[in-house]
């Protein structure tokens, strides 16, 4: 099995899960991400403005917690958490 090699790490004012926004479309506050210096070669060439795909380890997630309510919605049918967008 592969392992996960991390590169660095994000800044971000919320510490509390509670205060997470469900989507980063709804009040996400920007934040600052923080690269190794050993990893510093790496991001030679990428420009402000520009696109990159970010993947994140969420390390205050659930790992047990396999299934949820969608949006946290009572109502809503029980749906596998990598069908919901769900950490």
């Amino acid at each position: 099995m592969e392992t996960i090699k991390f590169i660095g790490y994000i800044q971000s004012p919320i510490k509390e899960i509670k205060d997470c926004p469900l989507q980063e479309d709804e009040g996400a506050p920007e934040v600052i991400i923080h690269i190794e210096k050993e990893f510093l070669p790496a991001i030679s060439g990428l420009v402000a403005g520009g696109k990159i795909v970010l993947l994140t380890w969420l390390d205050k997630g659930d790992r047990d917690t396999l299934t949820t309510k969608p949006r946290n919605n009572p109502n809503a049918p029980t749906r596998g958490v990598f069908a919901t967008r769900s950490p």
